[in-house]
């Protein structure tokens, strides 16, 4: 490198607080990193290195490292991002050398640990392209073998040469990338450095565990030592077979279709786990979670290394139990004695909290480990959920007393940390111990069900989590759960006896843990009575038990339905009654929303007399547990305490309720107290815009009718929200639109076909005035009133509801029957706006773009009735301003549509047909005709270079987009030939050819609808007629001729099949109850899917889409819409065609001979023209 010290100036740069100064120098660096000497500057610069002493040939330059820390950690930071571009972006030809790698390696050896934490990232990708994926790096093993045999870790003479924390360091970032088929390396560094390490290992803990000494360096490096072992066991290694995983947590099981994966044990560490196992153990009784004293720090690292001997442990119950099962009973032994330790929960650090919640995960792990994959998967699909082993039930029973009462169910009672959390951070607390669904779409981006924590295969870094999910409160819960549905191994009959009459049901008939150890122990605990009171270990302790019922969730689901009502009246609803403490409350309208979810199934198969009685009572019940909730969602703040989490509790809970189909016994007034805590603005008035929404989804025709004045009120709420200046919306203004639009729909939904249009129905004529003013007053006032402030720049409003705000646009524009109340209403104001907005929105989902779908085709139909002004032709803002004139309704419409064809399938469908819909409008003025030219190029060049992009197969996208052509070209054909010329060479001869091919019957997804083929037979047509007028000798005239014919037959064929249906209309109504009942019988000859066919049909889908060979579906409904011709619905292609024909005949037959079988189709369908094909 010509100046290493130019390199530090400019990292130096890169540190000014100049914005322009760290800018320039960056580019600088950017420029000099095409030096191949860059990466060896920045070495020097960041890691003081001796030469001394070094095996590997090194001639290179000096390194002196940096002149201050900070240029040295810039150093390392840029050559960290600067090898992860190479190696990660660049592939196989951006490889580092060998005198990098080992430059690099020594340096990582001798660096000081903050420039190790940095540089080390520098190093991962280098390993994982050069030994782990390619094998190329042969000598790193033995070399780093070397330097730890002669490192402070193993020479104790005090003349080592390097430093152990280093080389552990090196070889956990060596181990972790492995994720690979047939890891070799892997066993030749488990045989090589990992089994002389585990005797060091052992060593290490009888100086620190079985000695009591705390020493920083020690401690380290037997952190490091426990990870690179924990890496080394828990490989996951890709089979080429996809096969099932099944992940099962408490509450709910999850089928993933994915390639097989199966866990790698080293072979070479086989016989050393016993000794392993012992060494954890030890360390695992060393460890204390208070009263640290003067060695804090070390006995943090401590405490890590005891979090990664669970970890350790779980890899081993789940992945290597024929390695392990010996092991187990002081695994078990180990862990219960840890969770039995009196604790106090309230005083935990994250740290501690998560080595209290793996000591649980180990023992669940254990008790719960059942058959292999494909045996579960047959219990699953039968309804049966948990399967016990015999060796867990044997471990893990004996100790089930003791971990209820010692470990259990102190970790679920109440304590200080959580009236803390309660007081100072409600939504963490409810995030942690009330979750629902509604909460988590309300208030959270990562929320986590409060038994996530289980799962068949165990990874410690997932994605998206944070650490502080693994509460010991969850993961105690998860454990009760699994003890509560256990049963122990089926006794088993003598192989020599007969089995006797009636062994079977004894059998299945044993009574679970949860009825004969949980529930009585939880039964002991009495209901708090006085609010007033202060916190007391019973209101605290009836807390773990309403907690407690929350984990029970699939032991009562095995139980007859009395069983839960049973539970939910003695033990939940007094609850309410007794004016208990809000921190029970809360926690009790949770436990209903996850109790009673699982008794509408059981209560809708009642069906017998001897039932009638229970159904009475259940319904009883549930007028109470509305009331209860109702009076949870109306709780006023205390003086000295929020009742928050007890409204937004009662709202998850409810939410839950009907969404399981256990309605209340009336609505109305559910939403009177909704809309009441709406109107407050209290701080939970976003959860409650969302709770609305679930009602009004759940109820449908019931709430209908309440919908107009519900409206009326909320919209002038929602403006209350929304900030004067065009920023950023708070959630709750999202919220609420979400919910008004959903009313809107539900409103609509409910009108009888007949009364959806009747304007002498007073009831729909009022209700829909009422909807149609409170939206366009919302709008208007969201919308206009920032452009209407004079003096400043006119911005956007921001975009975030435009998929809702289109649903309420087109509900208004729907009720909008003449020009006085389109001027009235500003109407065309606000679609100016909402044009512009959706020109700017770049973020595409499926659902949300289908209601700006519909309200394109909505505003183009207005149009047509009733003219808009700004639609087609922008207006010029005033005479004392530029004559600039400004964007249109329809060029705003344009930009999104064009943007569309770029998207999912689905877009490209809806894109398709808005495309047909606005070509089709009429046009007065020279200036209009200018406009939809430039529109109509955009629409084919968007069209065509999607279609460009799909040419190289045939695909189902091919018809829309061609179609969406067409309809172009129908209207303006010279703008359609010149944009597809100018898109690509020849490329109008591309588009009609594939316009042919999908034409043909052949082609599997060609026009099927009568609006298709009729567009496609009056593109031939038109692209005939032209041709004729033209140049012949191209050979696309004869080509589309032959089309043509084809698709007028089935044009005819399809319009005769529509004329036999409207005649025999009569018939069919008449003899409804008869088809009814053949439906049902044909409804029973439909072959039903297996189990065994689905996975095939997964596993396929599963390989087609990682070769790329999967093809993108639309929704079926984007499918099969009828394409909107406009004024063309009136034209007569047929007859255009014979009139063609007849005129041209013979210029046509002068071409190829067309196929004999063609020519007869025709001339049957029209017989008229056969003395036309006679040559």
């Amino acid at each position: 490198m010509e100046s290493t010290s130019r390199v530090a100036q400019l990292l130096d740069s890169t540190l000014s607080p100049d914005g322009e100064v760290r800018r320039s120098a960056t580019e600088a660096l950017d420029c000099l990193s095409l030096n191949p000497d860059f990466s060896f500057a920045l070495i020097s610069i960041a890691v003081v290195i001796s030469m001394k002493n070094w095996d590997w040939e090194l001639n290179l330059i000096k390194i002196t490292g940096g002149e201050n820390h900070g240029q040295s950690i810039a150093a390392a930071t840029y050559l960290k991002n600067l090898t992860r571009r190479n190696t990660i972006d660049g592939g196989a030809a951006s490889r580092a050398s060998k005198e990098f790698r080992d430059v690099l390696v020594r340096a990582l050896l001798q660096a000081e640990p903050a420039i190790l934490k940095v540089l080390i990232e520098a190093f991962r990708p280098i390993v994982d392209a050069e030994f782990v994926k390619h094998n190329m790096w042969h000598e790193l093993v033995p070399e780093l073998r070397s330097v730890i045999q002669d490192s402070d870790l193993v020479n104790k003479s005090g003349n080592s040469r390097w430093k152990a924390i280093n080389g552990l360091t090196v070889l956990q970032s060596v181990i972790r990338p492995f994720q690979e088929p047939v890891p070799s390396q892997l066993e030749l560094i488990a045989q090589e450095i990992l089994v002389p390490l585990i005797t060091v290992f052992h060593q290490r803990v009888e100086d620190l565990c079985i000695q009591n000494i705390v020493e920083m360096d020690a401690e380290k490096s037997l952190l490091i030592m426990s990870k690179c072992i924990y890496y080394a066991v828990s490989i996951n290694v890709l089979g080429d077979d996809t096969c099932v995983l099944l992940q099962v947590p408490t509450i709910k099981y999850q089928i993933t279709v994915t390639k097989q994966v199966r866990s790698h044990m080293p072979s070479a560490l086989v016989s050393l786990l016993p000794s392993l196992c012992r060494d954890l153990i030890r360390i695992l009784h060393s460890l204390r979670f208070q009263d640290y004293g003067s060695f804090e720090d070390g006995y943090m690292l401590r405490l890590k290394t005891g979090k990664r001997s669970l970890l350790i442990f779980c890899a081993l119950i789940t992945r290597h139990r024929k390695f392990s099962d010996k092991l187990m009973p002081d695994i078990i032994n180990s862990v219960v004695k840890l969770v039995n330790l009196k604790t106090d929960f309230s005083k935990l650090d994250t740290l501690a909290e998560r080595i209290v919640s793996l000591a649980f995960d180990v023992i669940s792990r254990l008790l719960e480990t059942g058959p292999p994959v494909s045996f579960i998967a047959h219990y699953l699909f039968s309804d049966i959920y948990h399967t016990i082993c015999n060796q867990g039930w044997r471990l893990v029973s004996p100790h089930f007393s003791s971990l209820l009462e010692s470990a259990i169910f102190p970790a679920i009672v109440m304590n200080e940390k959580d009236i803390t959390e309660w007081e100072e951070d409600s939504d963490e607390y409810i995030r942690k111990n009330l979750p629902s669904e509604l909460v988590h779409t309300s208030i959270f981006t990562n929320g986590s069900n409060i038994f996530d924590s289980v799962a068949f295969v165990w990874q410690e870094e997932i994605s998206g989590w944070r650490e502080d999910l693994f509460t010991p409160r969850k993961s105690a819960l998860n454990l009760l759960g699994v003890i509560s549905i256990s049963k122990g191994p089926p006794v088993v009959a003598s192989v020599t006896s007969k089995r006797k009459k009636g062994e079977k049901n004894k059998q299945k008939g044993r009574s679970s843990m949860g009825e004969l150890l949980v529930l009585p122990f939880l039964s002991k605990f009495p209901i708090p009575s006085d609010v007033n009171t202060p916190v007391t270990k019973t209101t605290n302790d009836y807390y773990g038990v309403l907690m407690a019922y929350g984990s029970l969730l699939d032991f009562l689901r095995e139980q007859k339905p009395a069983y839960t009502t049973l539970l939910i009246r003695s033990g939940v609803l007094p609850l309410y009654n007794a004016s208990c403490h809000p921190y029970l409350v809360a926690s009790a309208n949770w436990i209903l929303g996850e109790l009673v979810s699982c008794i509408p199934e059981i209560v809708k198969s009642l069906g017998h007399i001897h039932e009638l009685f229970f159904l009475c009572s259940f319904q009883d019940m549930s007028s109470e547990i509305y009331s209860s909730l109702l009076k949870a969602l109306a709780m006023q703040d205390m003086e000295d305490l929020s009742c928050y989490p007890v409204r937004v509790s009662a709202a998850g809970a409810i939410a839950q309720l009907v969404e399981n189909d256990f309605f209340p016994p009336e609505w109305l007034p559910i939403l009177q107290v909704v809309v009441g805590r709406i109107r407050d603005n209290g701080e939970e008035t976003s959860i409650m815009f969302e709770l609305l929404k679930t009602l009004v989804e759940a109820g449908g025709d019931i709430v209908a009718s309440h919908i107009p004045h519900i409206i009326s009120l909320l919209a002038e709420d929602i403006l209350k929200h929304i900030p004067p200046s065009p920023e950023p919306w708070p959630q709750v203004v999202e919220r609420g639109f979400a919910a008004l639009s959903v009313m809107a729909q539900c409103w609509e939904e409910s009108l009888p076909e007949e009364v959806v249009n009747d304007l002498t129905n007073d009831v729909v004529v009022s209700g829909r005035a009422t909807i149609a003013k409170a939206f366009i007053d919302l709008l208007q006032e969201a919308w206009l009133r920032p452009a209407e402030v004079e003096g400043q720049v006119v911005e956007l409003p921001p975009s975030c509801c435009i998929d809702d705000s289109s649903t309420l646009l087109t509900f208004i524009m729907s009720d909008v029957n003449g020009s006085d109340m389109l001027q009235k209403q500003k109407v065309s104001e606000v679609l100016l706006v909402w044009a512009d907005l959706i020109s700017n929105c770049h973020s595409w989902e499926e659902e949300e773009d289908s209601p700006i779908f519909n309200c394109i085709k909505e505003a183009a139909c207005l149009h047509k009735r009733v003219s808009l002004m700004n639609f087609i032709v922008g207006s010029i803002p005033s005479p004392h301003s530029l004559p600039v004139r400004q964007h249109s309704i329809i060029e705003g419409i344009c930009g999104f549509v064009s943007d569309a064809f770029l998207q999912y399938p689905s877009a490209i469908y809806r894109a398709s047909s808005s495309v047909h819909i606005l070509v089709h409008l009429s046009t007065y003025s020279t200036e209009e005709q200018h406009i939809m030219h430039a529109m109509t190029t955009t629409f084919c060049q968007s069209a065509f270079s999607c279609f460009r992009q799909k040419q190289s197969k045939p695909s189902p996208l091919w018809k829309p987009l061609l179609l969406a052509i067409s309809s172009c070209y129908i209207c303006y054909p010279d703008i359609v030939e010149n944009a597809l010329e100018k898109d690509q060479h020849e490329g109008f001869r591309v588009w009609a050819l594939a316009l042919f091919s999908i034409s043909s019957s052949k082609f599997e997804h060609g026009p099927s609808t009568e609006s298709e083929i009729k567009l496609t037979v009056m593109t031939l047509v038109k692209l005939m007629t032209r041709l004729l007028m033209g140049n012949q000798s191209s050979g696309l005239l004869w080509q589309c001729f032959a089309a043509v014919i084809e698709a007028s037959v089935r044009l005819k064929e399809v319009q005769e099949e529509e004329e036999d249906v409207d005649e025999n209309e009569d018939e069919n109504t008449s003899d409804d109850e008869s088809e009814d009942t053949d439906d049902e019988d044909s409804e029973d000859d439909v072959h039903e899917e297996t189990e065994e066919e689905f996975l095939e049909r997964c596993a396929q889908a599963a390989v087609e889409l990682e070769n790329g060979t999967g093809v993108e579906e639309a929704a079926e409904e984007d499918e099969e819409q009828e394409i909107e011709l406009g004024e063309l619905e009136e034209v007569d292609p047929l007859s255009i065609l014979q009139s063609l024909i007849e005129k041209n005949h013979q210029i046509l037959l002068q071409g190829p001979e067309l196929p004999q079988e063609l020519v007869t189709s025709f001339v049957n369908a029209f017989p008229e023209t056969a003395i036309f094909f006679h040559r």
